[in-house]
């Protein structure tokens, strides 16, 4: 999936997460998880159906049980109200995953020594705000103390942004 098309889903998942949260559907956190599932589920299935010598319309059927089985369990880890919770496993779900990309890349000679430098300083400083925010998430749970959790999360989340850009910038990607 190229990252235009990935961009307009990851919008148009957004804006109906928006519409779903003002209805007192579900809140913004809740949103964010299951926008992060089904753009990995979708890139998961994008992938497979791309690479496939002679692509299909539908998928495998084990591909199809992995994928249901994966919303499934979203859709019941989205049960829990520990919202600092879900956010400090979805960052680090989705910094684990784009790093074991970005690995195949260097691996594969991809990746040149300077970008090599610039990953290293953006996940150093990811370690630092995943850190900061594990203890604003402790002591938010024993204190109530949110505002130094909401300071944190923002902190967290956009040093996770910042990594993964990066990353995705210097990826090959597919004519």
């Amino acid at each position: 999936m190229n990252t235009t098309t990935a961009t307009l889903l990851r919008s148009i998942l957004k804006i109906g997460s928006g519409y779903l949260a003002s209805k007192g559907i579900m809140n913004d956190a809740t949103g964010e998880v299951i926008i992060a599932g089904l753009i990995a589920a979708i890139s998961v299935l994008w992938g497979v159906l791309d690479k496939r010598p002679n692509p299909a319309l539908t998928p495998p059927a084990p591909l199809l049980l992995v994928i249901g089985a994966g919303l499934a369990i979203l859709v019941a880890g989205c049960q829990t109200t520990n919202t600092p919770g879900r956010i400090l496993a979805s960052t680090a779900q989705t910094v684990d995953v784009a790093m074991k990309g970005y690995m195949q890349c260097v691996k594969a000679g991809l990746i040149k020594p300077e970008q090599e430098n610039n990953v290293r300083a953006a996940y150093t400083i990811y370690q630092t705000t995943e850190a900061a925010a594990e203890s604003a998430c402790l002591a938010y749970a024993k204190t109530g103390d949110k505002a130094a959790w909401d300071r944190a999360a923002g902190a967290l989340q956009a040093a996770q942004s910042d990594l993964v850009t990066l990353i995705d910038l210097l990826t090959p990607k597919k004519p």
